[in-house]
């Protein structure tokens, strides 16, 4: 296992080195979620592209550090995680909260930022009153007393009915998620809104969606990619939230076609 301190809290990371060094790609989770959401994905890329997969603040293997931070708190941890490991030019993939972290780090870092890819994901999402009801609900009966309303967002239907035991795992990481933890997420989701600053994006961006999303349905994610210069938006027929684990070769596919198109400019 390989760990890092970044800010002040100790980091998990996995790093797969490829023979194309440059860019570096960065797959970010989102919250209830670790590192391993991304394994079918990586599984499914091509060998040559170097990789770096990492748990956010809270998440999985990583410190919550101080109780409550912000979107540029997780922006900062990865430019020290980047920093630690050497890495300069990078392409962040983001996952629903990982994609407000992956915007976040490429309005602080445009000239390190080679592309930017954002996974069921939007400048906000939800709202601040959604937030805190989960919030709530997760004081008052913990994190199982959401998984099954969760499971039913994270993934389409006919996922559940053909893969419950994936499923069942994925309730079973949320679960055992630290509330501390999770409720710190919440509250930055709650608050985080980078609505204003999306025309400030100057990377060439993949915005990609889950056709049957639930939590950021699609249609709200093509008008998220129609606000970012030059944007190009896929979405996935069928999928639900967590694009990575019901269609990885699709995600993978798309991912790949970005990277060689950004080869070509």
């Amino acid at each position: 296992m390989s760990f890092l301190e970044c800010g002040d809290a100790v980091h998990y990371y996995r790093l797969r080195a490829g023979t194309r060094k440059q860019p570096l790609l960065v797959f970010i989770n989102g919250i209830g979620t670790d590192h391993r959401i991304w394994d079918g994905v990586l599984q499914a890329l091509p060998a040559p592209l170097s990789v770096l997969r990492y748990d956010l603040r809270g998440q999985g293997l990583s410190e919550l550090g101080q109780s409550r931070y912000d979107v540029a708190t997780l922006s900062r941890d990865l430019e020290l995680l980047l920093e630690r490991i050497g890495a300069s030019s990078v392409l962040p993939i983001g996952y629903s909260l990982g994609g407000l972290v992956a915007q976040q780090f490429a309005l602080a870092h445009p000239a390190r930022v080679r592309g930017l890819a954002l996974c069921a994901t939007a400048a906000r999402i939800g709202n601040a009153d959604t937030w805190r009801q989960r919030a709530e609900q997760v004081r008052q009966g913990g994190l199982a007393s959401i998984g099954g309303s969760v499971m039913e967002r994270w993934f389409s239907a006919p996922f559940r009915e053909q893969q419950p035991h994936i499923v069942r795992g994925y309730r079973t990481l949320l679960e055992r998620s630290d509330p501390a933890s999770y409720l710190a997420a919440l509250g930055l989701l709650g608050e985080t809104d980078l609505s204003a600053t999306l025309a400030q994006l100057s990377v060439p961006a993949l915005v990609l969606a889950g056709g049957a999303d639930l939590a950021v349905p699609a249609d709200q994610i093509r008008q998220f990619a129609d606000r970012i210069s030059g944007a190009q938006l896929r979405v996935l027929a069928g999928a639900g939230h967590l694009l990575g684990v019901e269609q990885p070769e699709a995600l993978a596919r798309c991912i790949a076609d970005f990277v060689e198109g950004l080869e070509l400019v």
